[in-house]
């Protein structure tokens, strides 16, 4: 079965054009669009996405690709419905950088990673995701994540996996369709990288893969977990996009009800996939940047936090970080992994 929903940054030009007024009338500056592709894929939110070339990226989210070239992505101009829609253009991003920047750490992380944006993914990849990345490292997540997708998700035709180069122009002298070449007539053609050919799997094929073959992609303990979630989705039993509308609360309490989703795991998911911006996951990287970057605000435990320690701690990180606490979450991340040359993708 062949699914239609690809995208990339040099998709047709009518399409562009049709959402030009309104991301200009919300995105009324170059501070609101501007975004970092590189830092914000390499900060721990995503994991199927593929660099091929120095600066071109191929990522899946969900049923759908984005596939984009960071010279020529500019987001004020040039955007996808599904680009706009992933990348958040719809956020006035100037005002939140503007409300976090409260101290002088976070005004150096946000100088450092101009750019870096919080993602909004696909709700049940994010799920699963952050399910699979339980005390795991991004290597194993990712080759995790890569098995389930070739193993349970619908194949990516070949026809998506052209990257037009918007610099480009069609071939007048060649009769094939699918040739495209510089003003120099020199066909380029750029295919998907080897491990990334398939869709994420859809809710039904894993709730009803057996244990076995859950456990062929390398998830461990995990496999029930995702098995459970997948179910609970498929079945009905959580509608993850209701979760979008209903306050953070509510919907952390019914996300840890999913066997295998704890704190960690749900803020992940409501951060970056069901609108709570003022989510703030603590995992032992987060818990390091605060007892680093902020001693006399927050004291935290190096082991694992009790449910009613977690709770007690997000309504302080709230308290001091804000609403967009997520976000300031996100820049904090990036900056403490980076400062300990951990790799990313």
């Amino acid at each position: 079965m062949t699914n239609n929903n690809y995208t990339s940054s040099s998709s047709s030009k009518n399409s562009s054009n049709n959402n030009k007024k309104k991301k200009k009338s919300k995105n009324n500056n170059n501070e609101n669009t501007a975004i970092n592709v590189s830092y914000t894929i390499n900060s721990g939110q995503v994991f199927l996405w593929e660099k091929h070339s120095n600066t071109k990226w191929f990522g899946i989210n969900g049923q759908n690709v984005i596939q984009l070239d960071e010279l020529d992505f500019d987001p004020s101009t040039h955007t996808t419905q599904a680009q706009y829609k992933f990348f958040r253009l719809d956020d006035n991003y100037n005002k939140i950088l503007q409300e976090i920047a409260i101290d002088s750490t976070l005004k150096q992380s946000i100088k450092k990673y101009r750019g870096l944006r919080i993602l909004r993914q696909d709700p049940f990849q994010c799920l699963i995701t952050f399910i699979v990345s339980s005390n795991s490292n991004i290597p194993n997540i990712q080759h995790s994540l890569q098995k389930l997708c070739q193993k349970f998700g619908e194949r990516i035709d070949d026809k998506y996996h052209r990257y037009h180069n918007p610099t480009t122009k069609p071939n007048n002298n060649n009769n094939s369709n699918n040739s495209i070449t510089t003003t120099t007539t020199t066909t380029t053609t750029t295919t998907t990288p080897n491990k990334l050919k398939n869709y994420f799997p859809k809710p039904e094929r894993l709730a009803k893969a057996t244990p076995s073959q859950l456990q062929s992609c390398g998830l461990g303990y995990r496999a029930k977990f995702v098995k459970h979630a997948a179910r609970q989705v498929y079945q009905k039993q959580i509608d993850l996009e209701s979760l979008k509308k209903q306050d953070y609360t509510k919907v952390k309490n019914r996300l840890i009800e999913i066997t295998g989703v704890g704190n960690k795991v749900a803020d992940c998911v409501m951060l970056f996939s069901l609108e709570k911006l003022d989510a703030f996951p603590l995992d032992t990287w987060m818990i390091k940047a605060l007892n680093a970057f902020y001693p006399q605000k927050f004291v935290l435990p190096t082991k694992t936090i009790t449910q009613k320690r977690y709770d007690t701690l997000h309504t302080k990180i709230i308290s001091y970080f804000g609403r967009y606490a997520g976000v300031s979450q996100q820049f904090l991340f990036k900056m403490i992994r980076d400062q300990n040359q951990k790799k990313w993708l």
